[in-house]
């Protein structure tokens, strides 16, 4: 078990933000990748060392896990081993989802193993900051850039966007996970390094009122380090790249798991580093029109907003109409003509109701349009339908892929008379234009999950099965859903009862534990960074499902094993 199962796990850790997409091999539906390799190499690594020391029940210097733990774990392992049995058709995709949360739970069951003191601890602290660190410069460097830079093409996912401008995204496959990995691993690059102050030899603040043991590593060490400026630039970088991913939660809930982490450990680096996060975040709301956005407008229709002045009626036949409009640019961006991200002016031939599409074109925009300018368009018109009343409706579309009416609901219609079977060849501007399925929101999902639920309360419909189920039932007219937004909701879908209950039941007694050893002053210094870290997984899991990613899952496994291996019985305050 010792160094050579640490070292794994530190290697293990540091790989979390940066999962490319290459598939070692797959056995069955699975495809491992390299994180899911290194994993398994870390379990296995750590069995041999059981095997070796003959040793397969309680270690005498590990702290005792909790009975509700050690009962529910073990059935949560057993759930997903025969989910894939009553999945109804689905045991592959069952099989597949199921995977990664088996192989967290093993993970965090040898952290919870391996980490037997100060030492462990300290060790995956620091390489979780650095890769924290690193996976935000990796992030600002790729957004500074355009979406790629170096190998960064080579990992899993695509840069997202948020209207024309993009998100930060990479290294993780999408925004949302990039904001839970850094709101998350925040508290841990505050951890990373000794806090102001002096100690004495017994752990202790000297002259303090807390009996709190001091935050800095190594027993029977003194330390005067006031704050380094390196770690609040770090910890600015962090709030930055954590920001810029433009997920609302991250507003909340990391300054939540500062504060309460200094309510634990009444330190100066807690609250000066809360302060440092409060106030690059707020000046960053104030002065990024997307922040402003995004806060105003929910669906994001304040980023998509246009008017456009359509003529009411047009008569056409086989010879091309001039059709003139006006565009104004009502939204946060300016749209450009030509590159990547390109805006362009849309028209959607539809029937007369809008219930039948029979085509698209798009058109470029002839010149960049700011925020708050109208420009007049003059659009050359060939019907490229059959003779028959339609409507023509105008509308911007981003990379001929996202519509702007999907989020904003407005539709600008010209009533359109056809008179002619025939189009003139190569005579429009006509370009096919796949339609963007409508967005779906995420009560309507949570809604979905109860729904799907109701269908087949005591079973659930598998493992990971919950987004197929609900994508076909809202039909080919909505977007895709992955999954339920929600850690209980997706787990009553996915098991239902009794268990859909195992999961969060493990999750609400480990957090409850925390908040019991928190109140009692029982966590030491090095174990504050976990909490923290809890605060930001357990409140994301309320609007994210976290565990099918690498870099999310990792974390909550990560955090949830070495709570684990925390002696709570008095132990841990005396020694810090």
């Amino acid at each position: 078990m010792g160094p050579v199962t640490l070292g794994l796990l530190a290697l293990w850790v540091a790989m979390l933000p940066f999962e490319p997409d290459f598939v070692w091999f797959s056995p069955g539906p699975v495809d491992l990748r390299t994180s899911q390799v290194l994993g398994l190499v870390v379990v296995a690594s750590y069995l041999a060392g059981r095997a070796r020391s003959r040793s397969w029940g309680p270690v005498p210097d590990l702290p005792r896990v909790p009975r509700l733990i050690r009962v529910a774990a073990p059935l949560l392992a057993i759930l997903l081993l025969v989910s894939p049995l009553w999945s109804g058709g689905r045991g592959e995709a069952a099989l597949a989802a199921g995977f990664p949360i088996g192989l967290g739970l093993a993970l965090a069951v040898v952290v919870a193993g391996t980490v037997r003191g100060p030492r462990e601890t300290v060790i995956l602290t620091r390489v979780l900051a650095l890769t924290v660190v690193v996976a935000a410069l990796v992030g600002l460097w790729a957004m500074a850039s355009g979406g790629e830079v170096l190998l960064t093409s080579w990992l899993r996912g695509a840069p997202t966007r948020l209207g024309t401008d993009p998100r930060l995204t990479r290294p993780f496959p999408h925004a949302n996970i990039a904001a839970v990995f850094l709101a998350a691993g925040l508290s841990a690059v505050v951890a990373a390094v000794p806090a102001s102050g002096t100690r004495s030899r017994g752990g202790r603040w000297r002259g303090a009122a807390s009996s709190v043991p001091a935050p800095g590593f190594g027993a029977g060490t003194r330390s005067r380090i006031r704050l380094p400026a390196v770690v609040a630039m770090a910890v600015a970088v962090v709030t930055v790249a954590a920001a810029l991913t433009y997920s609302r939660p991250v507003l909340i809930l990391p300054v939540v798991a500062l504060v309460v982490a200094a309510r634990i450990a009444p330190a100066e680096r807690w609250w000066v580093m809360t302060g440092v996060f409060t106030l690059v975040t707020l000046m960053m709301v104030v002065v990024d029109p997307h922040w402003r956005t995004r806060i105003l407008h929910p669906g994001n229709d304040g980023l998509y907003a246009v008017s456009i002045g359509v003529p009411d009626e047009l008569v056409m036949d086989g010879a091309p109409v001039t059709a003139r409009v006006s565009i104004t640019n009502r939204g946060a961006d300016r749209w450009a003509t030509g590159g990547d991200p390109s805006v362009q002016l849309g028209i959607r031939w539809q029937s007369p109701d809008g219930g039948e599409e029979f085509a698209t074109e798009t058109h470029p925009l002839p010149v960049p349009i700011p925020p708050g300018a109208t420009v007049d368009v003059s659009v050359p018109l060939v019907a490229p339908v059959a003779a028959g009343d339609y409507a023509a409706v105008w509308d911007l579309v981003v990379d001929r892929e996202v519509w702007f009416a999907e989020s904003t609901g407005s539709r600008f219609v010209t009533a359109v008379r056809v008179d002619a079977d025939r189009v003139p060849p190569g005579g429009g501007a006509a370009v096919p234009t796949p339609r963007r399925r409508a967005e779906v929101s995420r009560p309507r999902i949570w809604r979905e999950a109860l729904a799907v639920w109701a269908s087949r309360p005591l079973r659930g419909v598998g493992t990971g099965n919950f987004g197929a189920v609900a994508s076909v039932r809202m039909g080919p007219g909505h977007q895709r859903v992955a999954h339920a937004h929600d850690l209980v909701l997706e787990s009553l879908a996915d098991w239902g009862v009794p268990g859909g209950l195992l999961l969060p039941l493990l999750v609400l007694s480990t957090v409850a534990s925390m908040v019991v050893a928190a109140l009692r002053r029982e966590v030491a210094s090095r174990h504050v960074w976990i909490v923290a870290a809890a605060v930001v997984l357990t409140g994301w899991s309320l609007v994210e499902w976290i565990l099918p990613f690498t870099a999310t899952g990792g974390l909550f496994w990560l955090v949830g094993g070495l709570w684990w291996s925390v002696d709570r019985r008095g132990a841990e305050v005396a020694g810090g």
